[in-house]
């Protein structure tokens, strides 16, 4: 656990509902027999924690599972959600899963609005709606962001829903696409993006969330809601 690095989460100014959601590809370790077991463990935590943990330190972390054993797989789970938690400062649940079922993008995908310009850093000042109140679910599969700490390159499926005004598809694109060259963590991201949306295009309701490729085994996938009984997905993209 001494591997593990916590990250304050950046505030914003709305209130944000919502989990971080981690699936770790690599996860192994030894059962009584000294028998590797392997599986994709599940992580999820609250979108309202003190922090986060550091990717990267989550690889290592999880890597020295690899030649301990365990008599069940519960207690390595039991192990691994009493120090995650201590690291994020709230309740983390583990899982472990066999099968996991990709599925196609949700909505529809406004990667075609043709962009003239774009902008170094994000501008959510070109955000714009019309008049025309709708219920929809959009997405975008060019969106790129940098590792803070690395300064890899971060990709992602961004699948928003909303119901208000309708959002200027080309204008919501230009804006995603600026974070391209933008240092943050998944996180920060998704967090920024859904409180921008909802700052400059007012919806009665937002969702945003983030479905990252994976990096060294593990994907993230952080999701941002105006409303707490939103019902969190486990989604799972063919690019993931």
């Amino acid at each position: 656990p001494g591997l593990l690095v916590s990250v304050p989460r950046v505030k914003t100014i709305i209130n944000q509902y919502g989990y971080d959601i981690w699936r770790c590809w690599e996860m192994s370790w030894l059962n009584i027999d000294n028998k590797p077991e392997v599986a994709t463990l599940v992580i999820s935590y609250n979108a309202n924690s003190p922090a986060i943990v550091e990717s990267k330190s989550l690889k290592l972390y999880l890597g020295s599972f690899n030649f301990n054993r365990f008599s069940s797989a519960a207690k390595m789970l039991k192990t691994i959600q009493c120090d995650i938690s201590y690291t994020v400062g709230a309740n983390v649940k583990a899982t472990i899963t066999e099968h996991t079922y990709r599925t196609p993008t949700p909505g529809i995908c406004i990667d075609s609005q043709i962009q003239n310009e774009i902008d170094d850093e994000p501008n959510p000042k070109k955000l714009s709606t019309s008049n025309n109140n709708i219920t929809e679910t959009i997405h975008s599969n060019l969106f790129r962001s940098c590792c803070p700490v690395t300064a890899q390159p971060d990709w992602a499926s961004i699948l928003i829903s909303y119901t208000g005004n309708q959002i200027n598809h080309a204008k919501l694109l230009s804006y995603l696409l600026s974070y391209r060259n933008h240092a943050a963590f998944h996180e920060s991201c998704i967090s920024n993006i859904h409180a921008d949306i909802y700052q400059y295009c007012q919806p009665l309701t937002l969702t945003v969330t983030g479905l990252f490729t994976r990096r060294g085994g593990l994907d993230i996938n952080p999701c941002r809601s105006t409303d707490p009984n939103e019902d969190w997905q486990n989604i799972y993209l063919n690019r993931q």
